[in-house]
């Protein structure tokens, strides 16, 4: 594996566990606590696949999410929330995420997103060739 994932939230007790997750899954973590910090760090760091959490101050996942598809359009974002509404995920796809996952879930549910996410990211890319 080895992937960079960047984690956006604005909970550092969020952020420091999924960084300590994805890091047991051999995953490279970079983490942001707001969006104004992740896309400082897209703009200089190639990253793999993103988690943003869909409720943040200022700069929240969609526009995270907006940015990104301008950027890297191939980079598949993982929205994570606190709101358990199907509207939400239902929003999140919408907008292009790659997929969405409300809290709390689990790191083996967190890991499985990943893995089929990035999936998805390899074919399209080779489908481009």
């Amino acid at each position: 594996m080895n992937e960079t994932i960047l984690i956006v939230d604005d909970e550092m007790h969020i952020l420091n566990g999924l960084k300590t997750a994805l890091q047991h899954f051999s995953y490279k973590p970079l983490t942001a606590s707001s969006g104004a910090e992740a896309l400082d760090i897209l703009s200089s760091e190639e990253v793999d696949l993103i988690i943003a959490d869909i409720n943040m101050p200022e700069i929240d996942g969609k526009k995270i999410l907006d940015a990104v598809k301008q950027i890297e359009p191939n980079t598949p974002v993982i929205i994570i929330t606190g709101v358990h509404v199907d509207e939400v995920q239902d929003l999140a796809r919408k907008w292009g995420a790659a997929d969405y996952l409300a809290k709390p879930f689990t790191p083996v549910e967190l890991a499985e997103k990943i893995k089929i996410s990035l999936k998805i990211k390899e074919e399209k890319i080779r489908e481009e060739i």
